[in-house]
Formats: C-alpha cells, structure tokens, sequence
C-alpha cells in the first residue's frame, strides 16, 4: 500500500512516534505483560478455516445488530419525554437487573473474557453473557450514561466466538480446536466489524495476547466479518454517529454514496438492512 497507493506518508509516521513514546512511558510504570493470559492455539486443521471464516460472518452480523441496536436505544431515550438527568438512572437500573444475573459482564469484563479463553465456562453462559452484555451497553450508552465500545466490543466477540467454538468443536473434535481459540479470534472479529478496522483489530489482538500463531483463523474470521460488515452498513460504530450529526469526515461522501446505493436496492429487493 506504501509503494503503490502513497498513503502511508509523514502523519503516518507521527503517530508512530505517539504510539512508541505513550507505549514506553505505559510499560515503564506497569510492566511489559499482555493483557491477556491465554494458553497457545494454533490452526489444527486446514478445514478449520472455512469454520472460523463461517464465524467471521456470523459475528460480522452480530456486531451491526449491535451497532444498530445501540443507535435504536439512544433514538428511543432521546424521544422519550422524561427528564433527561433521570434517563441515565433508568439506563443504570436496566444495568443493575442484568448484573443481578450475570455479575460477569460488570466493569470491562477482562476476567470473564480470560475465563472464556480459557475454557471455563460452558456454551450456555457464554451466549447469556453476550446477550447480556449487548444488553448492558445499549442501555448504558443509549440512556446517556458513559462508556465505550472497545471493551464491550471484545467482551461480545469472545463470548459468541466462545460458544460457536464450543458447537463446533463439539461436532467436529478432530480437527478444531477448543473453544477458546475460537473466542480469542472473536474478539478481533467482532471489533473489526464494528469499526470497520480489520488491520487495527488483528494488530491489537496480537499485542493484547503475545501470541502470533493463530493468524491464519484470525485472519479468515477478520476477512468474513468486515466483508459482511460492509455489505450491511457503510459506516462504523463511530462514523455512523458523525454521519448523523451531518458532520464531515475523511471518506464521509464514499460512504453516503455506498449508503444511497443500499437505499436504492433495498427499495427495489424488500425491506431495508441498511442503518440511517
């Protein structure tokens, strides 16, 4: 891309410069360690790919469902006529009912996530837990309370990786391995659909993880999620709120464009799957 497309130039650099200086100072304080200890997976068969590729396209649908569901939410608090210091109590409350069920989705999750890595929890917790935190995050950002996405973006791709990999490996022991290899490569591909950033997402599942050795299903599961990703939406879980705001960003009229042209099929086909 460097040398043909030109796009990698001196802003580039610089925030290469950012990222090595922040990282150094990080490390000098906390110490140079993963942020998640998981055992070392790798590929164990060559069929395992189209399986992780087939996961790819299901967590690639999860994670618009998500990104639809959360605009939704925040769409039906702002309509609501409630006072709006109230409504992020209200978003808390659906939080706490949801915490009093699966206290595991509480804070950012890493312990659950490392436990879903390791394989201790069952398939049944592993899909509750990411309708509950699916559930969690929407009221907690619709309802105006603070949060991220990045977080619940891994914790949602371990969990559903976590029990696809479960069924399958189930199914087919021989040649796939356990559960947790599979939420690992979720985590990547979920936040990769999300965000539209496939290279960010494999970039930073390797340095959270330290491990290298599973690319190959990282990659197959990254491709099918993004690719169906696009296919369903234009825009990101980030550009999706500037395009709502009518403000201009990099890329923006490529995206309005693809946007008009799902308009156009969808009209033409059925019901609409494109976001607004």
């Amino acid at each position: 891309m460097e040398v043909l497309i030109g796009r990698v130039q001196t802003d580039f650099l610089l925030v290469l410069l950012t990222s090595l200086s922040s990282c150094m100072v990080a490390r000098s304080y906390l110490g140079n360690y993963p942020a998640f200890t998981a055992p070392a997976y790798d590929l164990v068969s060559g069929r395992e790919l189209p399986l992780y590729f087939l996961m790819g396209l299901l967590i690639g649908w999860a994670a618009i469902l998500y990104v639809k569901a959360l605009y939704k939410t925040e769409d039906l608090f702002s309509a609501w006529r409630f006072p709006d210091y109230l409504k992020p109590a209200v978003g808390g409350l659906v939080v706490g009912l949801t915490l009093r069920y699966f206290p595991e989705v509480y804070g950012a999750g890493f312990p659950a996530v490392e436990s879903a890595l390791w394989v201790r929890l069952p398939w049944e917790l592993l899909i509750g837990l990411f309708v509950a935190e699916f559930l969690a995050n929407c009221a907690t950002l619709g309802s105006g309370g603070s949060g991220g996405v990045f977080a619940p973006s891994l914790y949602m791709g371990a969990m559903l990786g976590g029990g696809f990999g479960s069924l399958v490996h189930f199914l087919f022991p021989d040649v796939t391995a356990g559960s947790g290899a599979y939420a690992m490569v979720g985590m990547a591909a979920f936040f990769a659909a999300a965000a539209k950033a496939p290279t960010t997402s494999i970039l930073i599942l390797f340095e959270m993880t330290n491990d290298y050795r599973i690319m190959l299903p990282l990659m197959a599961a990254t491709v099918g999620s993004v690719y169906l990703s696009h296919r369903l939406s234009p825009f990101s879980i980030y550009t999706l709120k500037l395009h709502r705001r009518g403000i201009s960003y990099p890329g923006h009229e490529e995206a309005e464009r693809a946007a008009q042209r799902m308009a156009a099929t969808d009209v033409s086909t059925g019901p609409s799957t494109a976001l607004p």
